[in-house]
C-alpha cells in the first residue's frame, strides 16, 4: 500500500500539488499530481519521477480549471512559477493576463510540435495533389530538404528568423539562388502556419539578397550557327525552336508535341508552359521552318525531357566550342553557358531586327508592362548582327518546304 508523504507536499498556495507515494518503508515508489475535486471526483495523475509529474502538472491543471471555467485565473496566478522552467519572461510590457491568453489560444499548436522534415513531406504531397509541375516540385524538394536536413530535429514552431538568416547565408550560392531558397522556406512556414503548426512566418523578417541586374547571356552569329551544325538530327529541333521561337527548355519545349506545331500555318501552339500568360501563338520564322522541316512529323515528343535534355545539349555545346575555336573564333558563349541562353539569345535578335518590344514579349509569352523586357534586352545587338541572326538557313535550305510524315 502506497502512502502520501506530507514533507513532500508544496505550500498549499502551489497549485496543483505535487506528492511523493510511498510503501511502509518510506520509500518512493511514485509522485501524484494532484488537481482536487471536480465534478465530484478528485483528479489526479501518477508518474514515475518528480520530473514527469512536474512537466506534466501544468498540462494538467490547464485542462482541469479549463473544464472549470477558470483557466485564466490559473494561468494567471501561477505562470511565474514556471518562467525559470520554460524560459518565459515578461518583457515587452506583455501583463500576465496576456501571456495567459495567448498560451491558452495557441496551445494546439505547441503541443503539435511537427518536426521540420515532416512538415517539407506534408507540403510536398500537397503541392503534388494540387497539380504543381514537376520542374516546381524537384525545385522545390531539394531545397525545402536541404533546409530540413539541417533543422532535422527542430519542431517548426520554434525556428527563428534570425537561424533562417545564418542558414541563408551559409549556403555557398550567389544572390539568385538563395533568394529561391528563401522564397520556398517561406512557403514551408506559409504551410505550417496554416496547419497551426506554427504561429507566424519568420522568414518574413529575413533579408532579401541584393540581385545585381546583368545582361542575359546571348550567343553570337557563329556560335549559334555552329551549335545547329553540331547536333545529331533528333536534336536540331530542340535548338532551334529555342533559338528562333524562344521556347522556354523545360517548361514549354519539353511538353511540345509536332502535333502543335502547324508549318502550313507557320505557328506553334504553346498549350502548356509556366504559367497560363504563356500560353500562346508563336509565330514561326522561315528560317525556323528551315530548320524544322527535315525533321518534323504529324505527332510525338520533341524531344527527351531531364537528364537527357541536359546531357545532349552539353554534348551539343562541347562539339561547337571546339569547331569554332579549332578555326581561331572565340566560343565564350558556348563555354560560359548561362540559363535560357537559347530563349536570351532569340529576345535580343528579334527585337534588335524588328524594333518592336510588345511584338518580341508576346513572342516570348511575358505578362505586364515592358519594363523588365527592356532592361534585359532593349540594345543588346546592333541591328545589322540581329538581322544576320534570321539568316542562319541549314546547308539544305534550298529543298522544298514539306512535313515528313511520321
Amino acid at each position: 500500500m502506497c502512502h502520501t508523504s506530507g514533507l513532500m507536499a508544496r505550500p498549499q498556495e502551489s497549485w496543483p500539488i505535487i506528492r511523493a507515494r510511498t510503501n511502509k518503508q518510506h520509500k518512493i515508489m511514485s509522485y501524484m499530481v494532484d488537481c482536487g475535486m471536480m465534478e465530484g471526483r478528485r483528479v489526479r495523475f501518477f508518474y514515475k519521477t518528480k520530473g514527469e509529474a512536474e512537466n506534466q502538472s501544468f498540462t494538467h491543471a490547464s485542462q482541469t480549471t479549463k473544464r472549470r471555467g477558470g483557466e485564466l485565473w490559473y494561468v494567471g496566478l501561477h505562470l511565474g512559477r514556471y518562467q525559470g522552467r520554460f524560459g518565459v519572461t515578461l518583457s515587452h510590457n506583455v501583463t500576465l493576463k496576456a501571456a495567459a491568453e495567448f498560451y491558452l489560444k495557441n496551445i494546439d499548436v505547441i503541443r503539435a510540435s511537427k518536426l521540420v522534415p515532416a512538415v517539407v513531406e506534408e507540403l510536398l504531397s500537397v503541392k503534388e495533389q494540387d497539380g504543381r509541375a514537376s520542374r516546381y516540385l524537384r525545385d522545390m524538394s531539394f531545397r525545402l530538404k536541404t533546409f530540413a536536413a539541417s533543422f532535422a530535429l527542430r519542431p517548426i514552431h520554434e525556428i527563428e528568423s534570425r537561424e533562417i538568416d545564418t542558414w541563408l547565408r551559409t549556403l555557398k550560392t550567389g544572390a539568385v539562388d538563395r533568394n529561391n531558397y528563401r522564397r520556398l522556406v517561406s512557403v514551408l512556414f506559409g504551410h505550417a502556419v496554416n496547419r497551426r503548426y506554427a504561429l507566424r512566418n519568420p522568414v518574413a523578417e529575413v533579408a532579401v539578397a541584393n540581385v545585381a541586374v546583368v545582361k542575359p547571356g546571348i550567343l553570337t552569329i557563329s556560335e549559334a550557327r555552329a551549335l545547329l551544325e553540331a547536333a545529331t538530327p533528333e536534336f536540331v529541333p530542340v535548338i532551334a525552336l529555342g533559338l528562333f521561337a524562344g521556347l522556354r527548355p523545360e517548361a514549354e519545349i519539353w511538353r511540345l508535341d509536332w502535333s502543335h506545331i502547324d508549318l502550313d500555318t507557320r505557328e506553334i501552339d504553346v498549350q502548356k508552359s509556366k504559367n497560363l500568360a504563356s500560353h500562346r501563338f508563336v509565330k514561326i520564322s522561315d528560317n525556323l521552318k528551315a530548320w524544322l522541316v527535315p525533321h518534323a512529323k504529324k505527332k510525338g515528343p520533341i524531344c527527351l525531357a531531364d537528364e537527357p535534355y541536359f546531357r545532349r545539349m552539353r554534348q551539343t555545346r562541347e562539339r561547337a566550342a571546339k569547331r569554332l575555336e579549332a578555326e581561331g573564333i572565340d566560343a565564350e558563349g558556348l563555354r560560359q553557358w548561362s540559363k535560357d541562353c537559347l530563349r536570351h539569345t532569340f529576345a535580343s535578335m528579334h527585337y534588335g531586327a524588328y524594333k518592336s518590344a510588345s511584338d518580341t514579349a508576346e513572342q516570348l509569352g511575358h505578362a505586364g508592362d515592358l519594363r523588365m523586357f527592356h532592361r534585359h534586352y532593349r540594345n543588346r545587338v546592333k541591328e545589322a548582327e540581329a538581322l544576320a541572326f534570321w539568316q542562319i538557313y541549314p546547308p539544305s535550305a534550298d529543298v522544298p518546304f514539306s512535313v515528313v510524315a511520321a
